[in-house]
């Protein structure tokens, strides 16, 4: 059986081999659980903790890697060889689902929109594109948002999935009503992923169901309807996402 240890290591020697200098950490944890089937919380210990047995503890990444935080907070692992390329996340396929996204943004007027994206320029491109008198917040994370009053949320999970913490989030905005149109990146998926009570919950409630995943994403934004669901792949070596639009329902 693979430890996670060695799913891991596995993930930044394959990123060695794309010529990619940096990779995140949910993107790693995403490969580790699929890998080792372990649950979140598992993999969480060996790879957020310090000390024996730990992924920092371990000499190849020691040598080769090096933890940073970005500045909306999120944990990201970056190549100790600066010669080496950043990824790519500018890409015609990026580029035409931030259009997609965008295009339910009015073309006049001054709309205001919310972002978690990462990469959060070539959003702020699309934005533009669209609406130049649009105003942009960036925010670190979908619990940020509690509150504000938008046009547009844009919440990238980052490859993420139904979770206990995403679907709190998703009830506040189903219970505030106060985002018009809500766009939801997640990892492309129709089960649900790992073990654990709270995803063996959701198992048995949505048993039977041909599209589990979006089912339970749906039903926690009953107070707004699905407009639009695509997915798409950054590039051949990117993890595959899924995108869910959502508008406030006008029937309250």
């Amino acid at each position: 059986m693979t430890t996670a240890l060695e799913a891991a290591r596995q993930y930044f020697e394959n990123a060695i081999e794309r010529g990619v200098a940096r990779v995140t950490n949910t993107e790693l944890r995403v490969h580790v659980c699929n890998v080792t089937g372990q649950h979140r919380e598992v993999v969480h210990g060996t790879l957020d903790s310090i000390g024996y047995g730990s992924l920092y503890d371990a000499e190849w990444y020691k040598t080769l890697w090096r933890k940073e935080t970005t500045d909306n907070g999120r944990v990201v692992h970056r190549r100790k060889d600066e010669a080496m390329e950043e990824p790519n996340y500018d890409t015609p396929r990026k580029r035409a689902a931030l259009k997609r996204i965008v295009k339910c943004l009015p073309v006049d007027g001054a709309p205001a929109v919310v972002t978690t994206v990462i990469d959060a320029d070539l959003f702020l491109e699309a934005v533009t594109e669209r609406n130049p008198s649009t105003t942009v917040d960036k925010v670190a994370a979908i619990g940020d948002i509690r509150g504000g009053r938008y046009d547009l949320a844009h919440v990238d999970t980052g490859g993420g999935y139904v979770s206990r913490s995403l679907c709190e989030a998703l009830a506040c905005f189903n219970a505030q009503r106060t985002v018009k149109v809500l766009a939801l990146t997640v990892a492309c998926l129709d089960k649900f992923r790992n073990t654990g009570v709270f995803q063996q919950a959701l198992r048995e409630k949505y048993a039977g169901q041909p599209d589990q995943h979006a089912a339970c994403i749906a039903d926690c934004l009953d107070q707004y309807d699905m407009i639009d669901r695509f997915a798409y792949q950054r590039d051949a070596h990117a993890l595959r996402l899924e995108v869910f639009i959502f508008c406030l329902s006008t029937q309250v």
